[in-house]
């Protein structure tokens, strides 16, 4: 049971990776958004302006590429005003704001696939392993006769 926990949450924590990195490489990518979002990142977010980078490097090598930055338009459309007018303050409208489902889920796998990745590996690294003897089902057999099984008087 333990195992399977530990998979599932393996393969959530690269399913939510990826989803972070094709949605944020699009914004990476977003002709006027794009530059203002990665210089907050770079000043304020390391590991943001990583994902933006490696997401952007994702769409340039052609995986989803189209998608990603169709999305991050249709996502970050209603605060591309504000954020073209207040580029200081980036970061702030990018996460903080409620832009509906795909925005939510962009945070919720940005925040939780790090911990889901950590704590697949930890409950992987301390699942039961069946025990196995050296003999197997040797050791089980009756023994034979004369080997010093039973005591001969």
């Amino acid at each position: 049971m333990q195992r399977r926990l530990a998979v599932v949450l393996l393969v959530l924590a690269v399913a939510g990776f990826l989803y972070s990195l094709v949605l944020l490489g699009g914004l990476a990518r977003h002709p006027s958004l794009g530059p203002p979002v990665l210089a907050a990142a770079e000043r304020e977010a390391p590991l943001l302006a990583l994902h933006l980078r490696l997401g952007a490097r994702l769409a340039e090598a052609g995986i989803a590429a189209e998608s990603g930055l169709a999305a991050a338009k249709e996502i970050f459309a209603p605060i591309e005003r504000e954020l073209l007018e207040f580029p200081a303050t980036a970061l702030d409208r990018v996460w903080n704001s409620r832009l509906g489902l795909r925005h939510a889920l962009l945070r919720w796998s940005y925040r939780l696939a790090p911990w889901a990745l950590l704590l697949g590996a930890v409950l992987l690294a301390t699942a039961p392993r069946p025990i196995r003897s050296l003999g197997g089902w040797a050791r089980l057999a009756p023994p034979k006769p004369g080997l010093g099984s039973a005591r001969s008087g």
